[in-house]
């Protein structure tokens, strides 16, 4: 994501697991570090710029970004059809 790290007004910094003196990623850094450390077990996010993928390289561990149109972004819920 944009800048590359992950940042909180309240507990600052998200640190790489692996090496706190290095960043966690982007905007989905907590989430990284939180699956790098068996925290959960799965997460979810958005992704334009690197987002998702950042964050997953950097704590090694994988994410997966849709081929843009691939899934459907329409919230009908109607069985008609429309």
């Amino acid at each position: 994501g944009l800048g590359s790290h992950t940042f909180n007004d309240m507990f600052g910094y998200t640190a790489n697991p692996y090496d706190t003196s290095k960043s966690a990623g982007g905007s989905s850094g907590g989430a990284a570090v939180a699956l790098a450390s068996n925290m959960l077990c799965l997460a979810d996010g958005s992704d334009m710029m690197g987002s998702l993928r950042n964050p997953a390289g950097w704590n090694g561990i994988y994410s997966i970004r849709p081929t843009a149109g691939l899934i459907s972004e329409d919230n009908d819920d109607d069985d008609d059809g429309g």
